[in-house]
């Protein structure tokens, strides 16, 4: 699969339609696609399908996923579809982006998790740098993984749901331990988003509302870099 299915063409219309709903103010973030106006998603595909991306744009379904949840729009929606090269091989963005947001020395989720966090964290992230190296990884392999992910954010949410551990510390390292279970998920099933929900979670638990949008805006930028390097 190739970006834009390696056809010039087509990536203008994608970016034209969507300077068009930008210019009459169609986008908004909530709504998939009705009366004209929609998300992100919505109005590059003028619906709501995001396994629509493959066949349309030559873009993975996961990458629809991440622009659903990066919310910066409608200027990061015009910035995802601009950054992507025509013609670009994009199967390894979202194994990338998991491994900066689970792993990145800043900005990654793993300075928040407690011991058994770490732990499966790691596991993960071992699986996505084979996944990046071109190594094929079994699903039962991405199961085990999975399962000590969600293993460990059981055993932090319920610490801290207990009050046996209530700072907010805690409940990033709750939060991280779940974003390592559904980074694996994501690469069995393509759902990246729920990576970049737990990520903004851990970074702005129990902080206000500017931290999160921070966050959030840092993802967005990495994810922009590593489109525009494909």
């Amino acid at each position: 699969m190739r970006a834009y299915h390696n056809d010039p063409k087509v990536k203008a219309k994608y970016v034209n339609r969507m300077k068009r709903h930008i210019k009459s103010d169609e986008v908004k973030q909530g709504v998939g696609y009705e009366n004209g106006r929609g998300c992100a998603v919505g109005c590059t595909l003028n619906g709501y399908d995001h396994k629509a991306f493959e066949d349309e744009l030559g873009v993975p379904e996961a990458l629809a996923w991440l622009l659903d949840d990066l919310k910066d729009a409608p200027q990061f929606a015009l910035d995802f579809l601009e950054a992507i090269p025509v013609g670009a091989d994009l199967s390894l963005i979202a194994p990338k982006f998991n491994l900066w947001l689970l792993k990145d020395k800043e900005h990654g989720v793993y300075q928040y998790a407690d011991a058994k966090g770490k732990k499966a964290i790691n596991g993960v992230a071992k699986l996505l740098r084979r996944q990046i190296a071109g190594v094929k990884v079994r699903g039962s392999t991405w199961e085990k993984a999975r399962a000590a992910a969600r293993a460990a954010a059981e055993t932090a949410w319920t610490a801290w749901t207990a009050g046996t551990a209530w700072t907010a510390k805690a409940a990033w390292a709750a939060e991280t331990a779940e974003t390592a279970a559904r980074a694996v998920w994501t690469a069995e099933t393509a759902w990246t988003a729920w990576t970049a929900k737990a990520a903004l979670a851990a970074r702005a638990a129990r902080a206000a509302e500017t931290a999160g949008a921070a966050a959030r805006k840092i993802q967005a930028d990495k994810l922009l870099e590593l489109l525009k390097e494909a």
